[in-house]
C-alpha cells in the first residue's frame, strides 16, 4: 500500500469562523428565516393542539381507533374521517374489520406540522 500525503489550505472570512465557532461550540444557532419560525410555529401549535392541552399519556397502544385519533387531534371523527378520505393525513391499518391508526404515525404527521400526505 502506497502514501498518499495531502495538503490543504482553506482561507475563510470573519463571519464564517464566526458561525463555525459557534457550531462547534454548540453555541447559538444561525438566524432562521421568517418561513422556518413559522414553520416551528406551526408545529408547535399542532403538537399543542394534539391533546387540547392536556398532558401526553404515559400508557398508550401502538394503534389507536378512530374516536381515540380524533380525540388526539382535537377533532370530531367526522372530521378525521373527511382528512383520512382527501389525502391529508396517514392511511390507518385494517386488522380484519377493525380500522386503527398508528400512533406513531400519527405523531409523526404532527410533528412534521401535518401536511398532506
Amino acid at each position: 500500500m502506497s502514501r498518499i500525503e495531502l495538503n490543504i489550505r482553506v482561507t475563510i472570512d470573519s463571519h464564517t469562523e464566526e458561525v463555525l465557532s459557534l457550531s462547534i461550540n454548540d453555541g447559538p444557532s444561525i438566524p432562521v428565516s421568517e418561513s422556518e419560525r413559522n414553520k416551528e410555529a406551526r408545529v408547535q401549535s399542532s403538537r399543542n393542539a394534539m391533546f387540547a392541552g392536556h398532558q401526553l399519556p404515559t400508557e398508550h397502544g401502538l394503534l389507536v381507533d378512530s374516536r381515540e385519533a380524533a380525540k388526539m387531534l382535537n377533532v370530531s371523527v367526522r372530521t378525521l374521517w373527511s382528512l383520512y378520505n382527501s389525502g391529508a393525513m396517514p392511511k390507518p391499518i385494517r386488522i380484519g374489520r377493525a380500522i386503527r391508526f398508528s400512533y406513531a404515525a400519527l405523531r409523526e404527521w404532527v410533528d412534521r406540522g401535518c401536511p398532506k400526505e
